[in-house]
C-alpha cells in the first residue's frame, strides 16, 4: 500500500493522476477526503501496488501530485474469481463480471460503459439496461454456463 496526504493540489488533476497509476499497474487507487492539518481540507491517496511496481508508481505521485513524500506498507488482498460474460438484453448487449466463491455466485456487476452505451442508444435510463443485464446474467447462470 501507497498513500500520501495532497492538501494543495488542483483537485481537477486527481483524474489524471488516478488514470497513470492504474494504467502503469497499481491494482486500486482511491482518493479519501480528509481534515489536514491546520484545518485545512484535502485528500489521502492511496493505491495497493505489487511490490516491483512501487518505485515507479511512487515517481508518478512525485511527478503528477503536489506530494513530497509517501508511505508504504504490506498489504494483504483476497479476492473472488470472476469471469465476464456478455449478456443479450432487448437494449443491445452487455458484458456483466460475475464474482464466485466455487459455484457461490457472491455478485453480478455490469459493464457501466455499456450501460450507458446502450442506455444513450435506446434513449432510457441506464438503471433500466443495468437491471436488464443482471437479469439476463440470471438466465445465463441456470443455464449452468459458469
Amino acid at each position: 500500500m501507497i498513500e500520501t496526504n495532497i492538501d494543495d493540489m488542483n483537485p481537477e488533476l486527481y483524474p489524471v493522476v488516478i488514470n497513470k497509476l492504474l494504467e502503469l499497474g497499481a491494482l486500486d487507487v482511491t482518493i479519501t477526503p480528509a481534515l489536514m492539518k491546520k484545518g485545512r481540507p484535502g485528500c489521502i491517496l492511496q493505491l495497493l501496488s505489487p511490490a516491483e511496481l512501487e518505485h515507479q508508481l511512487g515517481q508518478v505521485i512525485f511527478e503528477e501530485t503536489s506530494a513530497i513524500g509517501y508511505r508504504i506498507y504490506p498489504a494483504r488482498r483476497q479476492v473472488l474469481k470472476r469471469v465476464v460474460i456478455q449478456v443479450e438484453t432487448c437494449f443491445g448487449n452487455v458484458a456483466v463480471k460475475i464474482a464466485h466463491q466455487a459455484s457461490r455466485i457472491m455478485n453480478i456487476a455490469p459493464e457501466y460503459e455499456d450501460c450507458i452505451k446502450l442506455a444513450q442508444k435506446n434513449n432510457i435510463a441506464v438503471k433500466a439496461v443495468y437491471n436488464m443485464a443482471i437479469k439476463e446474467a440470471y438466465r445465463f447462470i441456470k443455464q449452468d454456463l459458469i
